[in-house]
């Protein structure tokens, strides 16, 4: 009678290599989404740093005071906007770094599927090896009991 792990060892092992390339897909989606996340990161602070570098004040003589008050404020705006792109940026950067972590997961994950495939495709062998040792001993066997025993005559 066969055991459990021989009667599904070839399903068992199937399931192991889908178990695999799932978490290697899930590993390639979670690296996609991470570069995603981490190429918006860099433009928003791109983006911010232009925006900061077009505001900055240049001196000029013969301003009221009202425009310098509006200029000011026009910077002090664009530096907040920037400040929370900033932000905006260090979050994203977090998620994708988090996406990294995972996609690590994923990928250990993996191999630790093809690592346990493999243990079961050699335990599978071993015990294909041994059935077709132990037929054949009986074969023999069988054989050895078939053959009759013939004294030789003596003269």
């Amino acid at each position: 009678m066969k055991s459990r792990a021989e009667q599904h060892g070839p399903r068992m092992v199937r399931f192991k290599q889908a178990q695999t390339q799932m978490a290697l897909s899930a590993a390639q989606a979670q690296k996609q989404a991470a570069d995603a996340r981490q190429a918006e990161a860099d433009g928003l602070r791109q983006s911010a740093a232009e925006t900061l570098a077009g505001a900055l004040m240049q001196p000029e003589q013969g301003l009221s005071r009202s425009v310098l008050f509006d200029r000011l404020r026009a910077v002090a705006v664009v530096r907040a906007h920037a400040l929370e792109v900033g932000h905006a940026a260090g979050e994203l950067e977090a998620q994708a770094q988090s996406l990294q972590q995972q996609e690590i997961g994923h990928r250990q994950m993996a191999a630790a599927h093809h690592r346990k495939q493999q243990k079961l495709e050699q335990w599978q062998s071993r015990r294909v090896a041994e059935a077709t040792r132990h037929r054949e001993r009986r074969r023999h066997t069988q054989e050895q009991e078939d053959y009759p025993c013939h004294r030789r005559s003596q003269p």
